[in-house]
């Protein structure tokens, strides 16, 4: 599984931090199950939140869930959204970028990817198109949970400079 999170990183973090327990490597949940608990985890944290933070604004939260059913062998892509109560939305076809700026951002991957330069992997790739966005509702620090075919995981942090944290 690999999380991107867009609009309220505070919320975004708190969801892949909750949810990491949950995804260990033996887990037996269906991809259904995943989104699903990935949309619970999301709608309870992000009311919480909002609740606790009334005096701040936190109306935008998106996450774009890419997932393996290890049986059907078929990778899923999912979008949920604040603005649509997080129902999962599966994604088919062309993948949209949303958020701040999502011309630069397509624009950065295309470039990026036909050139093959070091930032070929994707979550290095991805993971600098966010950072090149300049905006200040955009983090610079990045997240992504793994969840591998061969049913091993990962969690990688990168900061704003985009050298793996440990």
């Amino acid at each position: 599984m690999i999380i991107g999170i867009a609009g309220s990183d505070r919320v975004g973090k708190a969801v892949v931090g909750a949810i990491t327990p949950i995804f260990s490597l033996n887990h037996k949940l269906s991809v259904k199950e995943m989104i699903k608990h990935v949309q619970n985890t999301t709608t309870f944290l992000y009311d919480m939140f909002s609740q606790m933070h009334s005096d701040r604004d936190y109306d935008q939260l998106l996450l774009v869930v890419a997932c393996i059913d290890h049986n059907e062998d078929k990778s899923y892509l999912y979008s949920l959204s604040s603005s649509s109560g997080f129902k999962p939305v599966e994604i088919n076809g062309d993948c949209k970028v949303f958020g701040a700026k999502p011309q630069e951002v397509e624009e950065y991957i295309r470039t990026n990817m036909s050139r093959g330069s070091e930032n070929a992997d994707p979550i290095h790739l991805f993971s600098a198109a966010i950072r090149s966005i300049d905006d200040q509702m955009v983090s610079k620090d990045t997240i992504s949970l793994i969840l591998f075919k061969n049913k091993t995981a990962k969690l990688i942090r990168l900061d704003e400079q985009g050298n793996v944290k440990q």
